[in-house]
């Protein structure tokens, strides 16, 4: 990495030992990722894992629904998790190099697990400005908000839960106490 850029996964784990990035830390950590090589053929990638994975989940969903196994929001909760799931196996063998994280597959399970939990949340709130607040089409704010949640997840995913371990030389300042700066 180059001197001044900064990994996402280094600033939370900086920011939990009460150090903050510079202020162009998250913004050349942006940089940084966006022109990583490789990195369109990853997300295309990551993109075909995204749709088996919804196929998946909607296989599920609609077998559980159509024949009165379970009720919608269970059926749905069974579908997502399913989906979720491949979703992880898909990523972490096809796409990223989950080895090189030096995470546990449980601790990655979980990090992915609740990037799909600010996947949903992302979709609700878009879906509440769009549809609710806006009055566009709930087809069109569904589109509008799985396009949003579905780069923000990616985003993550690929920065911090999938990305490799931070490397030294990042700079930071040292978080203030109590609020105040030092």
């Amino acid at each position: 990495m180059r001197p001044g850029a900064h990994s996402l996964a280094a600033i939370g784990d900086r920011a939990a030992q009460g150090i903050v990035p510079e202020p162009d830390g998250v913004l050349a950590w942006l940089v940084h990722f966006a022109t990583k090589p490789g990195r369109v053929l990853e997300l295309v990638r990551y993109t075909g894992a995204s749709g088996v994975a919804l196929a998946l989940d909607a296989s599920i969903f609609l077998s559980l629904v159509s024949f009165a196994v379970l009720p919608a929001s269970i059926a749905a909760a069974a579908g997502y998790l399913s989906g979720a799931l491949l979703h992880y196996g898909l990523s972490i063998r096809y796409i990223f190099a989950a080895e090189k994280t030096g995470k546990s597959h449980r601790r990655m399970i979980c990090e992915f697990v609740g990037t799909g939990l600010l996947g949903l949340l992302l979709t609700v709130i878009v879906i509440r400005l769009t549809v609710d607040g806006m009055g566009l089409s709930p087809l069109i704010g569904k589109a509008i908000s799985t396009g949003i949640a579905f780069l923000a997840v990616y985003i993550v995913r690929a920065g911090v839960v999938l990305a490799a371990p931070i490397e030294s030389g990042v700079t930071a300042a040292p978080r203030p106490q109590n609020g105040i700066p030092g």
